[in-house]
C-alpha cells in the first residue's frame, strides 16, 4: 500500500496527459484519476482508523465490518478470493497507518492487533 500511494504521488508529479487504462473509459486527465484514487485512498485511510476506534482490533474485524464494492456489499457476502484479498488490503491499510503513527501494532500468537495511538 505505502509503494502504490507512493508511486501514485510519482505520477501526480509528472505532466498531465490523457488516461488510457486497459479498463474503464478513457479522460483527458491523469492528474484527475489520481486526484480521485488518492482521494478514495485517504477516505478507507480515516475509515480504517474510525473502525479501530469503535473496537475493532484485527484487519479481519475491520474488514467485516466496513462496505466492498461499488454495491456496498459485505464481507461474506464476497467469494472467498475477494474476501482474503479484502482482508489482506485491510492489513495494508493497517500497517501503512502504524508507518504514519496514527495506530499501534502488538503481536499476539497468531493475529495482529491494532489500537489507536494516543
Amino acid at each position: 500500500m505505502r509503494s502504490y500511494l507512493r508511486s501514485l504521488e510519482l505520477v501526480r508529479g509528472l505532466p498531465d496527459t490523457a488516461l488510457l487504462p486497459s479498463h474503464g473509459p478513457a479522460t483527458s486527465s491523469t492528474h484527475d484519476r489520481v486526484d480521485e484514487l488518492l482521494h478514495h485512498r485517504r477516505e478507507r485511510l480515516d475509515e480504517v482508523c474510525e473502525h479501530i476506534a469503535a473496537g475493532a482490533t484485527t484487519a479481519y474485524q475491520v474488514a467485516t465490518s466496513m462496505p466492498w464494492t461499488r454495491r456496498r456489499r459485505q464481507l461474506d457476502e464476497l467469494p472467498p478470493e475477494h474476501q482474503l484479498s479484502a482482508v489482506m488490503e485491510i492489513s495494508a491499510h493497517l500497517d501503512v497507518l502504524t508507518l504514519h503513527g496514527k495506530l499501534n501494532q502488538s503481536d499476539g500468537t497468531t493475529t495482529r492487533h491494532y489500537t489507536l495511538s494516543r
